[in-house]
């Protein structure tokens, strides 16, 4: 479905959600480097103007105990979760990552982790409801957060923060991040790992939205919208649609998505209640 301005006009609580959400998916576009190892070591430095985030997490990762890793490449058993808080340096420039060159990184120039932990199903609820509770009733907004293809763990958690902060939104961030491997040559792997994804993600839509959040905006990028899609499909062929009140703004950037693939998935789901937000760039040549 094409976006259209004129539609989110009559919603007067849409239009700071669909601002929010577009810039940030604009500043995707932006070139980033890749991480090193060890660059989740936590670290207990501070720099004066650096600003901290938490990022509540869902995935289908299989953990990692690595010293510097929280969740690899490889496919756990089902929907996990964690929670992390990350630092992002005074003088960041917008779009970038300013990976650490030496683990922990330095505060001053370069995002860091302050703290990580693993939840299990009511930790991350309660831990969703902490954050929801921190904003006037009205205003409990969730940023979910689904990456793409060839994306490592630390790329997602960065990634979210980085639209998080250069966003400057209010929304608890939520990072959904499934099993990519991480590589250029895994696309076949990826796209499975993005298949294998759907059921966690209906689990993390619905426990979003059977919280007290008052809605859920949802931006995916790349392959992540084929986990989207194919999530949102099932959803509604289930007959336990969610709650349509809750559902926001749906932004769809850069989907690797077949366009024939896309138009039946909309026949079996029917009409959203909301237009999605489609943004492509001309500059794109994997999806030309």
């Amino acid at each position: 479905m094409p976006s259209s301005a004129s539609r989110y006009g009559r919603n007067a609580s849409a239009r700071p959600a669909a601002v929010v959400i577009l810039v940030a998916a604009l500043i995707l576009a932006a070139c980033a480097g890749r991480p090193g190892p060890g660059s989740l070591i936590e670290t207990d430095a501070t720099a004066p103007g650096a600003k901290t985030h938490e990022i509540l997490i869902a995935t289908t990762r299989k953990r990692d105990t690595t010293r510097g890793s929280l969740f690899s490449g490889e496919r756990g058993g089902g929907l996990d979760h964690a929670v992390a808080t990350v630092s992002v340096p005074p003088d960041h420039k917008p779009g970038a990552i300013e990976w650490p060159s030496i683990p922990p990184g330095d505060p001053t120039k370069d995002f860091t982790l302050r703290s990580a932990a693993y939840l299990d199903d009511k930790g991350f609820s309660a831990e969703l409801e902490r954050q929801l509770a921190k904003r006037p009733r009205g205003k409990r907004e969730v940023f979910l957060f689904v990456h793409g293809y060839n994306t490592r763990f630390p790329e997602a958690l960065y990634r979210m923060t980085q639209l998080k902060h250069d966003s400057n939104m209010p929304s608890v961030a939520v990072l959904f991040t499934w099993a990519s491997s991480g590589d250029v040559t895994g696309y076949l792997y990826d796209t499975n790992s993005a298949t294998i994804a759907r059921d966690s993600l209906e689990r993390t839509l619905r426990a979003l939205t059977s919280s007290s959040a008052d809605r859920v905006n949802v931006l995916a990028h790349s392959m992540g919208n084929w986990v989207l899609t194919e999530t949102i499909r099932q959803i509604r062929i289930s007959g336990k649609p969610l709650p349509a009140r809750k559902i926001g703004l749906i932004a769809m950037a850069a989907p690797d998505v077949d366009v024939d693939v896309f138009k039946a998935q909309l026949r079996s789901s029917g009409r959203p209640e909301r237009p999605y937000v489609i943004l492509v760039s001309r500059d794109d040549r994997a999806l030309r």
